[in-house]
């Protein structure tokens, strides 16, 4: 599978777990459009991610402890003082890419 039909089904899983109406497992991995199995194998990896996911048999859906969401892909952040090529790091920094030097000399 490619990046971006695993980044997809993340997003579709992701989805299902907050709007809570991902029924029981085999259910899921229906709407998913994968085979049980493969399901509790991205479960498992889900988790291993950090993802705080656990089943609600009142709800008979799979839901986060946390309120967590899963989230893949660039935030771009207006800073005019920067200009327009920034971001921010898992630090909240601000890295400029206008301002790295693409060719780092090596001492």
């Amino acid at each position: 599978m490619d990046l971006f039909k695993i980044i997809e089904l993340l997003k579709t899983f992701d989805y299902y777990v907050h709007s809570q109406t991902t029924g029981r497992p085999k259910e899921f991995a229906k709407k998913l459009r994968i085979s049980e199995s493969s399901f509790y194998h991205m479960l498992k990896e889900v988790k291993q991610m950090g993802g705080k996911v656990e089943y609600n048999y009142k709800l008979k859906s799979y839901c986060y402890k946390d309120g967590s969401r899963f989230y893949f892909g660039f935030q771009y952040y207006d800073q005019p003082e920067y200009g327009y090529n920034c971001l921010k790091d898992s630090n909240e920094k601000i890295v400029d890419f206008n301002r790295i030097d693409p060719y780092p000399i090596e001492n």
